[in-house]
């Protein structure tokens, strides 16, 4: 599918240069994206229906592919539904979430951090010591327990030892204390479980 030559067959059927007074709803859209050059001038800028103008970002999309067609399709989807917006399937809500996805995980790969990031993070850090609450809680000893069985896994162990050995994050790990056990399910906090287990002090 020639998906540049239909979004042009749509802009030419459903775009009005003028706001029809004819009740409908409509939403101002620029025939060119300003992302991709298109000017914000009369002559770029047409009135379209929204679902009109949902489809129209839909196929900008699909034309050029991930970048930021992407983004705007997703914008377009996401957005609020107050009012008169067209409200898209589950479909294609679907499809502008994973674009949105694949464009954030590109923007995201081989990202370095640059060696003046570096040092400010470092100089950041260095020199910080652990507080005495703080080294007390990490050699406090605990117990660890399967989540979905609630057997004892470990028995008085140091949290910070047990999960360097075990490949589990201390942080984590020491969260799963602050839950309450006897509770339903949707009233522990949010960080219950870790890998499928968690801690008690004892």
């Amino acid at each position: 599918m020639n998906y540049e030559q239909t979004y042009q067959q749509l802009i030419s059927k459903h775009g009005h240069v003028s706001k029809p007074d004819d009740g409908e709803y409509y939403e101002r859209h620029h025939v060119i994206p300003k992302s991709l050059g298109g000017a914000d001038t009369a002559d770029n800028l047409v009135y379209l229906s929204g679902k009109a103008h949902y489809v129209a970002h839909y196929l900008l999309y699909k034309a050029h592919g991930i970048g930021p067609m992407s983004h705007a399709f997703w914008c377009m989807s996401a957005m609020g539904t107050s009012g008169k917006r067209h409200v898209p399937n589950g479909r294609s809500f679907e499809v502008a979430r994973k674009a949105m996805a694949e464009a954030a995980s590109k923007v995201q790969t081989g990202k370095k951090l640059s060696d003046e990031h570096k040092a400010k993070m470092s100089a950041a850090h260095k020199g910080k010591k652990l507080s005495d609450e703080h080294k007390a809680k990490l050699a406090k000893s605990a117990n660890v327990y399967n989540y979905k069985t609630d057997k004892l896994i470990a028995e008085g162990v140091v949290l910070n030892n047990w999960c360097r050995e075990n490949g589990y994050s201390q942080g984590q790990l020491s969260d799963t204390t602050r839950a309450d056990r006897t509770k339903p399910h949707h009233w522990r906090t949010n960080r219950h479980q870790t890998k499928g287990v968690y801690a008690r002090y004892i």
